[in-house]
């Protein structure tokens, strides 16, 4: 898991990793255009997104984060419930209604971080 600091640094760095692994010949398996498999270089997806980018390496998933994404998505605080015990259903519906940054402290650090982006342009 990584914050970076906008969406153009989250960008450089998925794509920086991506072209590690082309130069250093650490290709992937992919299911190629006609349905047959070739090696190609992980691709990013999200690369659009200003909240959050991943890169399946295979044996890792790089998750790339802008500040306001990491703490809207909450990996961490969800694999720490995971591993201990998992969610209620109770807990499931709630998050089906939305991300739980929405509520409280955090709205207000969102509402913050949009007033910052908005004074920069």
């Amino acid at each position: 898991v990584v914050t970076c600091m906008g969406q153009r640094h989250m960008r450089v760095v998925a794509e920086h990793v991506a072209e590690h692994f082309k130069l250093k010949g650490m290709l992937l398996e992919d299911e190629g255009a006609g349905g047959g498999t070739r090696m190609s270089p992980p691709k990013p997806e999200g690369l659009e997104s200003d909240e959050w980018i991943l890169l399946d390496l295979r044996n890792i998933i790089l998750h790339i984060f802008s500040e306001h994404g990491r703490r809207k998505y909450g990996l961490e605080e969800f694999w720490a419930k995971m591993a201990a015990g998992g969610y209620t259903p109770e807990e499931i519906e709630r998050m089906k209604e939305g991300p739980a940054f929405l509520e409280g402290e955090a709205e207000e650090d969102f509402t913050r971080d949009e007033e910052a982006r908005a004074r920069r342009g």
